[in-house]
């Protein structure tokens, strides 16, 4: 005899997923990407992140300011919504303890690195 296990489903964790890509990009490129100080990659690059929570972004690049970027997470409505039609309750607290009916913002990261600039003072 089989056994199924029915495990409830939210409709946001069906269509979004628990985790969001946030593009990141720098001018110049080639800037270290660190995501909650866990290093992703050189800019170009896209992080992954968990939509449940907020998360910081740091950019670096030797010779220019680093820059500290911060992702909000908030609850999405058409997640909400597509469990009014689909999901029902059982599917708002599966999304809702998962984390899928939250989104990030910005949904993506640009800056222009600023440089860091010497000045040498001369003594008279």
């Amino acid at each position: 005899m089989r056994h199924h296990s029915l495990l409830p489903s939210g409709y946001a964790t069906i269509v979004r997923g628990t985790h969001q890509d946030i593009p990141v990009t720098s001018d110049p490129s080639g800037a270290q990407v660190t995501a909650d100080n866990q290093a992703w990659g050189l800019t170009p690059t896209i992080v992954q992140l968990e939509r449940k929570m907020p998360h910081v972004i740091t950019i670096e690049l030797d010779g220019y300011h680093s820059v500290t970027a911060t992702i909000t997470s908030r609850q999405q409505g058409d997640a909400l919504a597509g469990n009014c039609l689909i999901g029902g309750i059982p599917g708002m607290a599966v999304d809702s303890a998962t984390g899928a009916s939250y989104g990030l913002t910005p949904e993506s990261i640009h800056v222009s690195l600023l440089k860091v600039s010497c000045r040498v003072q001369s003594s008279d």
